[in-house]
């Protein structure tokens, strides 16, 4: 309301349009250093990500209420507002909430959003500032409404916001409007100080003892003897409050491993497990993988493991290996399936395998199983 009352003003149209033409001009001379089309192509309520993570150890180590979904409205929609230039259409509606929200975010909060819009133009290989302010000396600002940033006597604006006065009675003192003490936060960075904590944040009247001791989870969690998902199991206590145990211990989280699936395809997989009929501890190892993990990856993308999943096709080792058929498959994936199949040759001109069995033990150094009849052949 109070920009119109300025616009509308007949002392001050020609100013107005003066200035404007005046940045006009050099805008279209020099350019400027933000595609602002571009990241409103780009940029919308979807497809900005808001890291809610860092933003609650922010709260925690500051002593900060964490907030609702109303308080994670108003960061994205300040976030896509320092991405687009301008006031995004997000919730919250009611401007005054917004408002509010600008003049009091506390400047480690609007740093915070900085670097999330930083983090969100870096995904999309975009190298441009975050938020951009045309030259002073662009424009003749003589005859200006209002006031500039260098106009405002910063001690009387950092007395009034100490004691944290609200907005309008801070514009009444200060001679200006309300919007202008509000672009002057915006301009500066400089904001009302944060409410006093809410709770201790970090540090506690206890210490911890037991499994979430820290001399106990430096011992075990950062040699990797226990994960936090073990550890909470053994503390009986929920994977939030180990992880909140390990950030006062000053340990750093271990970071979540590389899913298999950008290591290993599932064609791939099947190619080497249902085909080639090797083990998954083989498998593993030629990928150089967790065999655990990737037992776990066959049972998640529908393979069917086979009994004897740990032993492999001897056959599949060759340079040029068979395809094998259904009985050679059968017998080739089970333990000492070589020296089985070199039994077997023995039997012809047998009168009885118990004979040829007698006749491999006097020839081989290897004491041998007492016979028995494979599967696939009785």
């Amino acid at each position: 309301m109070a920009f119109r009352r300025v616009i509308a003003s007949p002392e001050h149209e020609t100013t107005i349009a003066i200035c404007l033409t005046q940045l006009a001009r050099h805008l279209g001379d020099e350019g400027s250093p933000i595609d602002y089309g571009r990241r409103r192509h780009l940029f919308t309520s979807e497809s900005i990500t808001l890291n809610l993570n860092e933003y609650t150890q922010l709260c925690r180590r500051q002593g900060w209420a964490r907030g609702g979904t109303g308080r994670i409205h108003m960061l994205r929609w300040m976030l896509l507002s320092f991405l687009l230039g301008a006031h995004a259409d997000l919730p919250p509606r009611n401007i005054h909430a917004r408002d509010e929200f600008r003049y009091q975010v506390p400047p480690l909060m609007r740093a915070f959003l900085l670097k999330q819009a930083a983090t969100n133009l870096a995904a999309h290989r975009i190298d441009e500032p975050v938020l951009w302010e045309p030259p002073t000396e662009w424009c003749d600002w003589t005859d200006w409404p209002g006031a500039t940033p260098e106009q405002i006597s910063d001690s009387d604006f950092d007395t009034l916001i100490a004691d944290r006065t609200p907005a309008e009675e801070t514009a009444a003192a200060l001679g200006l409007t309300t919007e202008h003490v509000r672009l002057y936060c915006d301009a500066t960075g400089t904001t009302q100080p944060p409410p006093p904590p809410t709770s201790p944040g970090l540090g506690r009247r206890r210490p911890r003892r037991g499994m979430l001791d820290p001399g106990f989870l430096r011992t075990t969690h950062s040699s990797g003897i226990l994960n936090q998902s073990l550890i909470a199991r053994s503390a009986g206590c929920s994977l939030s409050t180990v992880q909140n145990a390990l950030e006062e211990a000053g340990i750093p989280a271990t970071p979540r491993p590389e899913p298999l699936s950008l290591r290993i395809t599932r064609e791939e997989l099947e190619q080497a497990y249902l085909h080639r009929r090797l083990s998954i501890p083989d498998i593993a190892e030629q990928f150089g993988l967790d065999r655990h993990r990737l037992n776990l990856l066959a049972k998640k993308w529908g393979i069917e493991i086979r009994p004897n999943s740990a032993t492999s096709n001897p056959f599949a080792l060759l340079p040029d290996a068979p395809a094998l058929s259904d009985s050679m498959a059968a017998v080739s994936n089970v333990r000492n399936c070589v020296e089985r199949l070199r039994r077997l040759v023995r039997l012809p001109g047998q009168p009885r395998p118990p004979e040829a069995s007698e006749r491999y033990r006097r020839r081989s150094p290897i004491s041998c199983m007492p016979w028995k009849r494979p599967q696939a052949f009785s």
